[in-house]
């Protein structure tokens, strides 16, 4: 999931280190949301996928408004994520009785293959389709290709980048919800 997280951000021709560090806060964050401040964990994983979104789009914004280059800006909010990670869980694990549900969203299986390989399967179907079977998939080809005549052709270039940046960061929120469910316990040095 990671790996088609940090394809989008490339097809654009960009970069997002931020999959790496996401999923070290966000698997925390999900068990730390359900283990201390009992939070049901389908709102847990909402809440983390909706906080994965918003640091993609912060890194959209910091890449295509201010101008940063995406290596540099995503390895800065990649560093920030992973400080906010040792700081949240207080440098130890995140440990407690989680919920079956949310562990079910690791542990299940389906024709005796595990439901995660479904989930990658699913995901790719769908990002092949985006890419190679509509306009959407080729816009961000484009943009990748040659960004200012992506422009000259009418292309959207900020709102595709930005947008590139937060699905991104909504895979690897769901991505780090998954791995929280197979560790089920979270911890920084992941």
């Amino acid at each position: 999931m990671l790996a088609l997280a940090a394809t989008l951000p490339m097809m654009a021709g960009r970069i997002d280190l931020t999959v790496g560090f996401g999923i070290v806060m966000w698997h925390i964050l999900a068990i730390s949301l359900q283990v201390k401040y009992g939070v049901p964990w389908p709102i847990a994983i909402l809440l983390v996928i909706a906080c994965a979104g918003f640091v993609g789009f912060l890194n959209g914004v910091l890449v295509e408004v201010a101008q940063v280059v995406s290596f540099v800006a995503t390895l800065g909010t990649g560093t920030i994520l992973y400080a906010l990670a040792l700081w949240h869980a207080g440098g130890r694990q995140i440990v407690g009785d989680l919920p079956r549900g949310f562990i079910a969203i690791n542990a299940t299986s389906v024709f005796d293959i595990p439901i995660p390989a479904f989930y990658v399967l699913g995901l790719a179907i769908v990002l092949w389709i985006v890419s190679e079977r509509l306009p959407l998939g080729r816009f961000i080809y484009a943009i990748g290709a040659n960004e200012k005549a992506a422009a000259l052709n009418g292309i959207p270039v900020r709102r595709y980048v930005i947008g590139v940046f937060i699905a991104s960061g909504v895979i690897t929120g769901f991505a780090g919800c998954v791995l929280g469910a197979k560790l089920r316990i979270g911890q920084a040095n992941v």
